[in-house]
């Protein structure tokens, strides 16, 4: 396009290839290329210069619109070269959000005060997990193949501390099929 906007401006090739600060040739097959690609001729050539054609003329109006947002495209992603004006992304487990992100973040903050800071929470299951209860061979259940339960209650259990997003499901989970967990023991 710039190719093309300074052999209009210029009406010759040796000018128009200093303007863009190409040889005479790469200019020539420039404008051919974008001849064959918008399909019709865009300049008459008399002698040594060049006019546009009809064609050429309502394609030099949306090649200056296009260079025009090309350079404001620019201007505006040019910030994004310098360090600290970027987006950085991560990915990070719920344990990692809650208890380390927010100090590291802080800490970027102060000192990468022109950097914008984003938090979007997302959940992404990665695969499905199954709990189970893991008991000697002598246990009952063990014994005898199944789980009873109205036993469960009545059991001891070694689960993660009370904190944890897994001990907050299981409890969840007992509690919605009306299981109390009695004196379960907490690692």
């Amino acid at each position: 396009m710039r190719t093309f906007v300074a052999l209009a401006r210029t009406g010759g090739f040796t000018s128009a290839a200093r303007e863009v600060y190409l040889s005479h040739s790469a200019v020539s097959h420039s404008v051919k290329g974008l001849e064959q690609d918008v399909g019709c001729r865009l300049f008459d050539r008399v002698g040594k210069k060049v006019l546009l054609t009809q064609a050429g003329e309502m394609l030099l109006v949306h090649a200056d619109r296009i260079l025009h947002e090309m350079g404001q495209a620019r201007e505006s992603i040019d910030p994004l070269n310098k360090w600290g004006h970027s987006r950085i992304r991560i990915g990070a487990s719920s344990t990692t959000c809650q208890y380390i992100l927010p100090s590291v973040l802080r800490r970027f903050n102060e000192d990468y005060p022109e950097w914008a800071i984003t938090i979007k929470l997302a959940f992404e299951p990665l695969f499905s997990d199954e709990l189970m209860f893991i008991v000697s061979a002598g246990h009952e259940w063990a014994v005898s193949g199944n789980v009873i339960r109205m036993q469960i209650s009545k059991q001891k259990f070694v689960l993660y501390n009370r904190g944890s997003q897994t001990f907050r499901m299981i409890e969840q989970f007992f509690q919605r099929d009306g299981i109390g967990i009695m004196a379960p023991w907490v690692a």
